[in-house]
């Protein structure tokens, strides 16, 4: 059936009165309206806080001329002006970032702009360290590989490419196993999967193998992404190539214990094992001889 003007007009000013983004009308420069939205908005603690104040104050002077010339095209064309980002402040003079639209209203015979505005500082902030992980992911010199719950590889970064040799079209949907040097058991990577599952973090040294075959070490660090409810959805690996720190302790440990001449033990050598036999008997109380 039809609705009365009345109904309408209760209705339109109910809509107004709860929306969630904040509505305000301004005329010659100064607020005439304002709902509940803008009040909370802005930091106020009545609508009268707002009304007669001039626009501009609330508006970050960065953005002044921008909204300037908003309102003078509105005026010219009548027609909406497309929402677009910028700058408010609060009443204590905290500023904020939205989203602003507006358009030219004719009341009484006065050109009002009616102006909607939705408060986007949340979105700003999140995008802000979206970027931040985004250009870590790119730049840092660590490989990282992100997987699903199934371990299946689902993106690396440039540094997992340098230091494995593959792509990132060559692995996407892969499992990491194609990275496998065969130098680990099963029984290491149990206890990897053990660490987890009970405590959602891994690290250790691990030998893999790069797409040209050369096995090399890394410093391996694997933490478990979870959801609200605790169930796992992604794992996230973090490694860096220490070959070269490994082949220099390698050499360190060969000049300690081995003449360098003959390549036999030296006293150093015969001297640890010795007291590492003497330990394992103390424990076992079981005792041996030395001739």
């Amino acid at each position: 059936g039809k609705v009365d003007s009345g109904t309408m007009k209760s209705f339109d000013s109910a809509v107004v009165e709860l929306a969630p983004d904040a509505i305000l009308l301004h005329c010659h420069g100064k607020l005439a309206f304002v709902n509940p939205a803008t009040v909370k908005l802005f930091g106020a603690s009545t609508e009268q806080d707002l009304i007669g104040k001039p626009v501009l104050e609330l508006i970050h002077p960065d953005f002044h001329q921008i909204v300037l010339d908003r309102i003078k095209r509105t005026h010219q064309t009548g027609q909406p002006e497309p929402r677009i980002e910028e700058r408010f402040v609060k009443l204590d003079g905290t500023c904020f970032d939205v989203e602003a639209s507006g358009r030219q209203l004719v009341l009484g015979g006065e050109p009002f702009v009616f102006v909607t505005i939705r408060d986007i500082t949340a979105r700003k902030q999140a995008q802000a360290k979206l970027r931040l992980a985004a250009s870590v992911f790119a730049h840092t010199r660590e490989g990282i590989m992100i997987t699903g719950a199934n371990a299946d590889i689902m993106d690396v970064n440039e540094a997992f490419t340098r230091i494995t040799g593959y792509s990132r079209d060559e692995v996407l949907g892969k499992n990491p196993h194609i990275l496998s040097s065969g130098r680990h058991d099963a029984a290491f990577f149990a206890a990897m999967w053990r660490s987890l599952s009970e405590q959602g973090y891994w690290s250790d040294e691990i030998w893999n193998r790069r797409k040209s075959g050369e096995v090399f070490a890394e410093r391996l660090t694997i933490s478990a992404v979870c959801d609200a409810s605790g169930s796992v959805q992604h794992y996230v690996a973090l490694f860096s190539d220490i070959t070269a720190h490994k082949a220099m302790e390698d050499q360190v440990h060969q000049m300690a214990y081995f003449d360098a001449l003959t390549g036999l033990p030296t006293r150093r050598l015969h001297g640890d094992r010795l007291s590492q036999a003497m330990a394992a008997s103390k424990r076992s109380g079981l005792y041996g001889a030395l001739m």
